[in-house]
């Protein structure tokens, strides 16, 4: 059972993180304010 908790609770912080991404993100604005797209960049450049 503690497999399974510890994977739901990384899952419901995946969800309040896409939550958080989708309120700050409208599609309004520029690109570079969205955290969405900037969060892949960010990986890719290390």
């Amino acid at each position: 059972m503690g497999i399974i908790e510890e994977k739901m609770e990384a899952l419901e912080r995946m969800k309040k993180a896409l939550v958080r991404w989708t309120a700050s993100c409208r599609g309004i604005g520029p690109k570079s304010e969205c955290p969405i797209l900037e969060s892949p960049n960010a990986r890719n450049e290390d």
